[in-house]
């Protein structure tokens, strides 16, 4: 017999508490996705470089990880989507307008100008996000 899906649906009056939306963009831009395999364990949102072989690292925010004989190229390019084992491919934004709050940025990349000007060249824009839950509330007529 298949598996099920559960239902997700409430029924009767449950307090299903705040719907606080996670606020990983922070403007209008394409969202790209690429894949590559990484070199290391990668935890999801960390910054990562690529080497001239395709493997991924995590950034770390001075200097480059050597890749083995592959050089790396010496600036953020991407953001992993997702947690991604060593040795294993994985999906990494390389293109879109990211919250800086939100992301695993290394030790020492603190202020946003320091953050935004990782990706300068990229299709990455890192910005402040401007609305953010707020918790304000609307009423419908």
């Amino acid at each position: 017999m298949a598996a099920t899906y559960p239902s997700l649906l409430a029924a009767g009056i449950t307090d299903e508490g705040e719907n606080l939306p996670f606020e990983l963009y922070a403007g209008e831009a394409e969202i790209v996705t690429s894949q590559f395999t990484s070199a290391e364990d990668i935890d999801q949102f960390e910054i990562v470089v690529c080497s001239s072989a395709g493997l991924i690292s995590v950034w770390n925010g001075t200097d480059f990880p050597s890749g083995g004989a592959a050089t790396l190229v010496p600036l953020p390019m991407g953001i992993a989507a997702q947690a991604i084992a060593n040795g294993e491919m994985g999906p990494v934004f390389v293109g879109g307008s990211f919250n800086h709050e939100v992301l695993a940025w290394p030790g020492g990349v603190s202020t946003l100008a320091a953050r935004k000007a990782a990706f300068v060249g990229t299709n990455i824009v890192i910005a402040k996000n401007l609305g953010g839950s707020s918790g304000a509330t609307m009423t419908l007529p």
